[in-house]
């Protein structure tokens, strides 16, 4: 995939300019790409540091608030994302929806998409045609399996089966049945808090519906789970995949539902901060823990084969 001359003649200065600093370097080289395809005002708004922060990003002024962890993990996500889906078909309405929607729902769509990206799949965003069953966020192609995929976003005060059940209903109307399709819901990371009762509450959730409908494949439950380290956080964002015993279009293989983590599953990394955070830490700043964003990993190879 092309990166415009004019996007890589500035990741590559800026990736230069902070060349000592790989933590410093991921999240100054965000800021070119997310100028690039969501230009101002959105990028002045939201992405850069605002007096009046944006709910979801949490650009805000104030440096000792610990939201800070939150914007720059945040910045470099969507950068990544941007950067790793900018060629596929209809980028450009990914784009547009930026400009006249809420923050978080176009950044997790972006976010989910740019997985089933990195994992071999052709996406392809969805025009909003107003058509029941035709309005899902995107479809995702790799050899003959197409997979209608829906994304949603939950900000429910209280985790609850009939907020779950609710959303279930509600969602299957907008794939179309003639393929398989896989719903993603972004939860706030205060329902794992209590991880058993919410096991149970969304295990509950699920065989309901599950003997009822056969639209999803599966319902993958998705959150950013904040874990300390010193001074700075982890963000490690959690998959958490239920699949339908029998839907009505079977997929063989939903292993891509479990994206690897190089730094580890939640609980492997949680107890390696009890154990081992000097060096985890370590680690981190030196670029080696999780996964590379794309655009990283772009520049890397620009300036070996340069």
């Amino acid at each position: 995939m092309d990166v415009p001359e004019k996007l890589a003649k500035e990741l590559i200065r800026v990736g230069d300019k902070y060349a000592d600093d790989l933590v410093g370097q991921r999240i100054a080289m965000a800021y070119p790409i997310i100028f690039y395809y969501l230009e101002n005002p959105w990028y002045v708004e939201r992405a850069c540091v605002h007096k009046k922060p944006d709910p979801f990003m949490l650009n805000e002024l104030n440096e000792e608030s610990e939201n800070r962890w939150v914007y720059q993990d945040r910045l470099v996500s969507l950068a990544d994302a941007l950067f790793q889906l900018r060629d596929c078909q209809n980028f450009d309405v990914l784009c547009e929806r930026f400009q006249d929607r809420e923050t978080k729902p176009c950044f997790t769509e972006a976010t989910v998409a740019k997985s089933f990206s990195k994992e071999g799949f052709e996406v392809e965003i969805v025009r909003e045609s107003g058509v029941k069953g035709k309005d899902f966020d995107f479809l995702a192609r790799k050899d003959s399996l197409e997979v209608s995929v829906e994304v949603t976003a939950k900000d429910a005060p209280e985790l609850t089966v009939a907020t779950i059940r609710n959303t279930l209903d509600k969602k299957r109307r907008q794939v179309p049945a003639d393929r398989p399709a896989i719903l993603y819901m972004i939860i706030p990371e205060e329902w794992t808090e209590n991880g058993a009762e919410a096991e149970r509450i969304f295990s509950e959730a699920m065989e309901s519906y599950f003997r009822n409908s056969e639209t999803f494949n599966a319902v993958c439950v998705v959150w950013y789970a904040k874990i300390k380290l010193g001074e700075g956080r982890i963000f490690v964002l959690t998959y958490h995949p239920f699949e339908h015993p029998s839907p009505r279009h079977p997929i063989e293989d939903l292993s891509f539902l479990r994206p690897d983590n190089p730094i580890g599953d939640l609980n492997s990394l949680r107890n390696r901060v009890k154990t081992d955070s000097e060096g985890l830490k370590r680690e981190l700043d030196e670029g080696h823990g999780g996964t590379p964003p794309s655009f990283f990993e772009w520049y890397a190879s620009a300036k070996h084969g340069s």
